[in-house]
């Protein structure tokens, strides 16, 4: 299991929001500060936006929605990539048809709930 780098744009854009004095910034901004690719990372946000985790600001770019306290790598992780599932069987989606009987579903199980627990831990407060 990988994360991917659009989730590390995400937490990296959050984070600089975070250092800011009024907690928004542009796109070009966070990008140029954090080194990181212009036109994907306003994918990112858009998606960022589209989750509720930062509002859009016409002519300023891109404000914090919540408190950084507030917003969790979790819901980071879920607005950029959608639902974490460590292992397919666990994907709500498509779900195994061998779950029932298989012997590591709970293994697969506890291990996402630790996860999960985790990535609900570290605050975007966390990373400036």
């Amino acid at each position: 299991m990988q994360f991917s780098k659009a989730t590390d744009y995400g937490l990296l854009g959050l984070a600089y929001l975070a250092r800011q004095k009024d907690l928004s910034a542009s796109v070009s901004e966070v990008a140029q500060h954090e080194e990181l690719a212009l036109a994907f990372l306003r994918k990112i946000f858009q998606r960022l936006a589209a989750a509720g985790l930062v509002t859009s600001q016409r002519g300023s770019g891109y404000t914090l929605a919540r408190n950084p306290k507030k917003i969790s790598a979790r819901e980071v992780f879920e607005a950029v990539d959608g639902p974490i599932a460590i292992q397919s069987c666990l994907d709500s989606a498509r779900p195994c048809i061998k779950s029932p009987s298989c012997r590591l579903t709970p293994v697969w199980t506890t291990m996402q709930r630790v996860l999960n627990t985790q990535l609900e831990k570290i605050k975007i407060s966390d990373l400036i």
